[in-house]
């Protein structure tokens, strides 16, 4: 089963899982609820119960499963009777469950033998290289910090920018869409009314 993983369909066209997806998918077959704790941004799931696998990528195994529908994700609910000794150092404890949807994708994999199609477990990013055009109306130091941080981590992409305030940025783009398009790679400002008629 295989599609462009947007975790819409319902045996139309298929799905797309990791490995890491697919052992956690056939875990939650075996044990219903397994825990979950986080920091209290909430952003990065922690669940230690497969010492084989790295914490970010269990962690990205949960968030492929809950953004595909297959996978209910709760801080809110605590395992009841469970020993959360491992778990002691984040301040949320809770609970992973598959979802209706994940349950039917499960059978479908274990009773009825439809083998998911699935990705690579550590595909390896490609480097990125080329030049971005960024216009933007945000402070400069905000800007600058941003930028070096990004080229640092990608040597081969270089910038062009273009800071002004939001009206000289407006006009530039609308100057540039009335020749067929804009430079803008990445346009970054507040003027939400203006962004939302792009």
């Amino acid at each position: 089963m295989s599609c462009e993983n947007c975790g819409s369909c319902r045996g139309g066209c298929g799905l797309l899982l990791t490995e890491a997806e697919l052992a956690l998918l056939r875990r939650l077959g075996e044990t219903p609820f397994l825990p979950i704790a986080a920091a209290f941004d909430r952003k990065t799931p922690v669940y230690l119960e497969d010492p084989e696998r790295p914490r970010e990528q269990s962690a990205a195994a949960i968030q492929g499963l809950a953004a595909k529908g297959l996978l209910c994700l709760d801080y809110d609910i605590p395992l009841k009777n469970f020993d959360c000794a491992a778990y002691r150092d984040y301040p949320l404890h809770g609970s992973i469950a598959l979802t209706g949807r994940g349950q039917e994708i499960l059978e479908q994999i274990e009773i009825q033998g439809i083998a998911p199609s699935t990705a690579p477990a550590d595909p390896q990013p490609q480097a990125l290289t080329g030049e971005i055009t960024i216009y933007t109306s945000e402070p400069q130091d905000l800007i600058t910090d941003l930028l070096e941080g990004f080229v640092a981590q990608n040597p081969g992409v270089s910038y062009q920018l273009f800071r002004s305030g939001s009206g000289a940025v407006i006009s530039k783009i609308d100057a540039e869409l009335e020749t067929g398009s804009t430079e803008a790679d990445v346009i970054w400002f507040a003027d939400i009314g203006y962004m939302s008629q792009l």
